[in-house]
């Protein structure tokens, strides 16, 4: 992706121009003109609420800090730990085997 569109939906104009930049200044007005349009196009059209350009994006913002008792703490890092130990030996099995 040479910039321009970003996964995500946002766009990305700092990879935009970084690939104006290496492609030279000479033709940056070409190109920049279609791009300030389409950028001003979808905030235009999201203003009005217009087709799938403006997606209720409120809702992955306003999520709830979950809180969590110390003793579920214990719990979740307990078990983690358990995970990575488990990994670890499991790595450690492999290279042994490897070595051989």
């Amino acid at each position: 992706m040479a910039g321009g569109k970003q996964a995500g939906g946002g766009f990305d104009m700092r990879g935009m121009i970084a690939a104006l930049v290496k492609k030279g200044i000479g033709d940056l007005d070409k190109k920049i003109e279609p791009v300030v349009e389409r950028v001003v196009e979808r905030i235009l059209r999201a203003a009005l609420g217009a087709g799938k350009e403006a997606p209720e994006a409120g809702g992955r913002r306003r999520r709830r800090k979950r809180s969590f008792s110390a003793a579920t703490r214990a719990k979740m890092a307990a078990s983690q730990k358990a995970r990575w130990d488990k990994a670890r030996a499991a790595a450690a099995r492999k290279a042994a085997k490897a070595a051989k």
